[in-house]
């Protein structure tokens, strides 16, 4: 592909600032007040209003774009985001100067059913709330055998599994819209899980495939870059979970009634490396659904086999403990650990011929029906419950969470908390009061963003701060150690995951190098929509290759600070200092390719 010579632009600085609603007049978009649409350009100084409400996105003089709490060069792109009450959902990028708007709306309800299926009588994917009510279809598959399902709760997307033949991964919004296609194999494949934040789908394939082998593939969250992780799997690898704080995968293997050698649950490294066991045989039991408590340090899984019923295990496969005996052939497993639940799937070879969703405590106790009369139902999988607390619990959180005193909880107390981690004894950032500043208070601070202080004060924007990717993956990634009990400190790893969300960037761009010109080095910012192998090739103005820097495959993000950036010393392939003059340097990630100019003067 031949390179593509870029105008230069500014250095992309993504700000967070408190959350607000914008109440900016005084510029306009055509007729003043103009309301956004999907396809307006606007170049600097114009501005128009997301509709239903006085927020404006408007385009700054020196060519940024900013709305609501970001301010940005290239892309904003916020969804399913909450300010006041209002639900946002706005993409635009910057082309040729000008700011174009491509999304607005598609808000993902908060209040949407957490509970998804698959049922694989009637081929639907059916949602419903935690207590069993308001059971709905979102998508009927025609012709198919619909299998696995996994959430992006915070990327508003699910993702599920066809086992027909073809089989392939296929996603939609969560309201069931906008059906696509991301895989398509010849191969038997049958759950799913996903790393939504590491931008990779994983997927099990019944050794029913083409090759007759059991295995476990992954791809791209777009469905691109397809990968066998582990192949050569004699029986079924079924079920699918991931441990992504840990990078490890789970899987059950499911060979007949009194098969030990085969009826067992495995574990690998997410790369497929370091295949062993954790429950190295199920005598008279056919494992089904796995899933994790990280937090608590448990597998969970189903034994469809007799007797059947819920069980759990240490991590490593110890103490193995018979939680709820059933006379259901009970398949699938979700855990709601927060919320102290553990919810499976029965299917119509139950003692009464219904298949149904049922759900107990972690501990086995209190087993309940929440719906019955089903068909098939297979596979399942849990949204994140909008929960409420009581009102003066949650002003005392609010004043609390106001870490720097200045009458309003936003950004800059969670800056303030993530500038205290780890940090011990007295200290206002310690908002549970434990007596140390960690990722419990950094949540809690982020469950309070968004609500009013006790005074009811307003938002303001007097202020903006950056937090870079880095930080929230490093955050989020903390919090799936934590069982999340407060329904408050979950609503702030929601929160957490819309900022990620809100941060990463829509499209691939390579920026400016800093300083330039330089003597003898600079550093090469970029930003990667998708997750690539990088490299940025350095040339002389007659062609001719000078340096190579290889990056290797890195991950969704903005790649701009000194310790993320390309580094060129100055030097050629050989180590020598190359001579004042121009230089190009090119940056490669995937497929796409993009030229700058860069100058040293010694």
């Amino acid at each position: 592909m031949k390179p593509q010579v870029l105008i230069s632009k500014s250095f992309v600085l993504l700000l967070i600032g408190v959350l607000v609603s914008f109440g900016i007049h005084g510029m306009s978009y055509g007729a003043p007040g103009g309301v956004c649409e999907v396809g307006d350009v606007l170049s600097p100084g114009q501005s128009c209003t997301y509709p239903g409400t006085a927020t404006e996105f408007r385009v700054l003089d020196d060519g940024s774009g900013q709305f609501l709490f970001a301010t940005a060069d290239a892309a904003l792109n916020l969804r399913d985001t909450l300010v006041d009450g209002q639900p946002y959902t706005f993409a635009a990028n910057k082309r040729d100067g000008s700011w174009v708007i491509e999304e607005l709306g598609g808000i993902v309800d908060l209040q949407a059913p957490p509970i998804f299926w698959t049922d694989r009588g009637t081929d639907k994917i059916q949602r419903m709330d935690l207590d069993g009510t308001n059971v709905e279809d979102l998508i009927t598959i025609e012709r198919g055998l619909l299998g696995g399902i996994a959430l992006d709760v915070a990327g508003g997307k699910m993702y599920w599994t066809d086992w027909g033949f073809p089989g392939g991964i296929q996603c939609a919004n969560l309201d069931g819209s906008n059906v696509q296609t991301l895989v398509n194999t010849d191969d038997s494949s049958w759950d799913i899980a996903l790393d939504a934040a590491g931008g990779k789908v994983y997927w099990t394939v019944a050794p029913l495939s083409a090759d007759g082998q059991g295995k476990i593939q992954r791809a791209n969250l777009d469905g691109t870059n397809v990968e066998t992780l582990v192949s050569g799997l004699i029986k079924n690898p079924d079920y699918i979970t991931l441990d992504v704080t840990e990078r490890k995968m789970y899987w059950s293997m499911a060979g007949y009634a009194g098969d030990t050698n085969a009826s067992k649950i495995q574990r690998a490294n997410l790369d497929g490396t370091n295949v062993e066991d954790v429950i190295p045989s199920l005598q008279f039991g056919l494992p089904g659904g796995v899933a994790l408590a990280v937090g608590d340090g448990k597998i969970y899984w189903t034994n469809w086999g007799t007797p059947e019923g819920i069980q759990c295990a240490n991590l490593d496969g110890s103490n193995v403990q018979t939680l709820v005996n059933t006379d259901d052939s009970s398949w699938d497993i979700a855990l709601d650990a927060a919320g102290g639940k553990v919810y499976w799937t029965v299917a119509p070879l139950s003692a009464d011929g219904q298949g149904k969703i049922q759900r107990a405590n972690l501990d086995g106790t209190n087993v309940e029906t929440l719906v019955w009369g089903l068909d098939t139902p297979r596979y399942i999988a849990l949204g994140i419950p909008a929960l409420q607390t009581p009102e003066d619990t949650q002003t005392e959180l609010i004043a609390r969470a106001d870490v720097n005193g200045d009458g309003t909880v936003n950004i800059l107390d969670l800056v303030f908390v993530a500038a205290n981690l780890d940090k011990q004894g007295e200290n206002a950032a310690d908002i549970n009061a434990d007596g140390v500043v960690n990722i419990q208070d950094l949540v809690l601070v982020a469950g309070a963003l968004g609500q009013d202080a006790a005074a009811a004060p307003s938002w303001h924007t007097d202020a903006f701060v950056g937090i870079s990717t880095a930080d929230v993956q490093g955050w989020l990634s903390e919090t799936q150690q934590v069982n999340w009990a407060d329904p408050r400190a979950r609503k702030g790893v929601l929160f957490l995951e819309r900022l990620l969300a809100a941060l990463l960037p829509q499209e691939t761009t390579l920026l400016a190098n800093y300083p330039n010109p330089f003597n003898p080095e600079t550093w090469i910012p970029y930003q990667l929509a998708k997750p690539a192998d990088v490299n940025v090739s350095i040339y002389a103005t007659d062609g001719a290759l000078v340096r190579t820097l290889a990056l290797g495959h890195q991950a969704r993000g903005v790649y701009q600070s000194r310790g993320r950036a390309a580094y060129w010393d100055g030097r050629n392939a050989l180590g020598e200092p190359v001579a004042s003059g121009v230089y190009f340097y090119t940056l490669t990630a995937g497929e796409f390719i993009a030229t700058r100019r860069m100058l040293i003067l010694k």
